[in-house]
């Protein structure tokens, strides 16, 4: 009886190993990865910390996408009307801040920003998409978490 087990969970034991061993696999060989994060207004930020430099304009929602192939794409929902945001990528020290683009919204205060080879093959990036207006930080990739 022991044997007739062993035998029929083995299928299952092996694909239990390979699922286990996946993302390890994957981080080994180098596999590019996705970058997909919310945007929220800098102002509303209170993990780990408060924000400074920030602004004041609404948003009801947005997001930020980089690809593996290094295209860029941000759109928002809801923000200032008829304004151009700059689209900048800073580093997590803060130290170092790249301009990538602008989101012009329209009346509604919807925009959008797509860029393709925003990131050359092979570069490794980790920092924080921010869109900044008259000088402040007015949304940045962050969070919110539900009530």
């Amino acid at each position: 009886m022991r044997e007739t087990l062993s035998k029929r969970f083995r299928p299952y034991l092996t694909v239990a190993v390979a699922l286990a061993w996946m993302p390890y696999a994957n981080a080994q060989s180098g596999k590019a990865a996705t970058f997909e994060a919310g945007l929220v207004r800098c102002a509303d930020v209170t993990e780990p910390t408060r924000l400074t430099n920030c602004g004041t304009d609404p948003l009801q929602e947005g997001v930020v996408e980089i690809s593996e192939e290094g295209e860029l794409e941000v759109q928002v929902v809801g923000a200032a009307p008829r304004v151009v945001y700059s689209v900048a990528y800073r580093s997590l020290n803060g130290s170092g801040l790249r301009v990538l683009g602008e989101v012009i919204t329209n009346a509604q205060g919807d925009g959008h920003f797509d860029a393709e080879h925003t990131f050359a093959p092979g570069q490794v990036g980790s920092g924080n998409v921010v869109l900044r207006r008259d000088g402040l930080d007015q949304f940045v990739t962050g969070f919110k978490a539900r009530k």
